[in-house]
C-alpha cells in the first residue's frame, strides 16, 4: 500500500511541475511627431494606453480576467523637437515557474507590450499598435465616424532592456502626418 501512495504522489508531482507567479516590469514608449515636410510637430497632445490585458496569458484573456484590471492611459504632449515619452511603471505579467524541471521562470523576458494612441486633434481616429513575434511594428487605423486616410503613418521598433532588476520594454516610434 506504502508503494501505491508513493507512486501516486509522485505522479502528481510530476504532472504538476510548474506554479503560476508574476513578475513586473516597466514599459515605455517614446516617439517622434513629424508633419508631412518633416518638420516637427510641437506641443501635440495625444493619450496612450497600454491594456488592461497587458502581460496576460491567452486563456486568461478568453476567461476575462482583464475585466478586473485597470488600462493604464497617459496624456502626453511632444516638445520643442516633436518628442514625447511616457514610462508606465511596474506593470505586472504573468510567468510559470517551472520546479520539476528547476528552470524558474517563464517567459524569462517580458511580452511585447500593445498600445493605443488617440491624438486629440484628431479624435475620431484611433491607433492599435503591437508588436509581431519578429518585434516588427503592426498596427491599425481605426476610424469611428468617416472614412479618410489617417492623418498620421507610423513607424517604430521595439528595444529591450533592462533597468536594475527589472525588463523593460521601449516602444520607439516615428509618426508622420498625413497631408
Amino acid at each position: 500500500m506504502k508503494n501505491i501512495s508513493f507512486k501516486l504522489l509522485l505522479c502528481l508531482l510530476l504532472s504538476s511541475c510548474s506554479l503560476p507567479n508574476s513578475k513586473l516590469t516597466n514599459i515605455s514608449i517614446n516617439g517622434l511627431l513629424i508633419d508631412s515636410s518633416g518638420q516637427p510637430l510641437t506641443n501635440k497632445v495625444l493619450e496612450v494606453t497600454l491594456p488592461a490585458s497587458y502581460g496576460l496569458k491567452e486563456i486568461d484573456v478568453e476567461l476575462n480576467y482583464a475585466s478586473n484590471r485597470q488600462d493604464f492611459s497617459a496624456k502626453v504632449q511632444t516638445d520643442a523637437t516633436g518628442n514625447f515619452n511616457y514610462t508606465f511603471n511596474k506593470v505586472k505579467y504573468n510567468t510559470a515557474y517551472w520546479f520539476l524541471p528547476l528552470l524558474g521562470n517563464f517567459p524569462k523576458e517580458p511580452p511585447p507590450p500593445s498600445f493605443l494612441i488617440k491624438f486629440f486633434d484628431t479624435e475620431n481616429t484611433l491607433y492599435s499598435l503591437g508588436w509581431d513575434d519578429n518585434d516588427r511594428l503592426n498596427y491599425a487605423v481605426q476610424r469611428i465616424k468617416k472614412r479618410t486616410n489617417p492623418p498620421y503613418f507610423l513607424t517604430g521598433e521595439l528595444l529591450r532592456s533592462t533597468r536594475g532588476e527589472i525588463d523593460t520594454c521601449i516602444a520607439n516610434l516615428h509618426l508622420k502626418k498625413s497631408n
